[in-house]
């Protein structure tokens, strides 16, 4: 109890029973601080994802390179994708050739355009 009104010591707390000295049970009065400290807490609010999408028009040189969005295969290229808004890494393959990528931040209803030119690999 002494432990107790140490760390509450504006709380009011019920004479102690004979079980509750021996440790066995807590009476509710003992646990109401904790309880009220729990609720309490404060809660974080959640911020909603930004919801819509942005249109991206890819081309790569020489044509046909696969477009990779967030390691997920999109298609060849040339292209025209929407992906949802947020940062997107592009990435552009082609056998024999460099690999071309790029992190794009994509914003509701903006139109983007990427040339990717891809080198002959060394």
């Amino acid at each position: 109890m002494t432990l107790l009104r140490r760390f509450y010591p504006d709380a009011h707390f019920a004479a102690p029973t004979q079980e509750s000295a021996s440790g066995s049970t807590l009476e509710n009065s003992a646990r109401t601080p904790l309880a009220a400290e729990a609720s309490s807490a404060a809660i974080t609010p959640q911020v909603p994802a930004p919801e819509g999408n942005g249109t991206v028009s890819i081309s790569s040189d020489p044509d046909g390179a696969e477009i990779f969005i967030d390691d997920k295969f999109f298609g060849n290229a040339p292209a025209v994708l929407k992906p949802s808004v947020g940062s997107h890494v592009i990435l552009l393959k082609m056998p024999g050739r460099s690999d071309w990528r790029r992190t794009l931040e994509v914003m509701k209803g903006n139109k983007t355009t990427l040339k990717a030119l891809l080198d002959a690999a060394p």
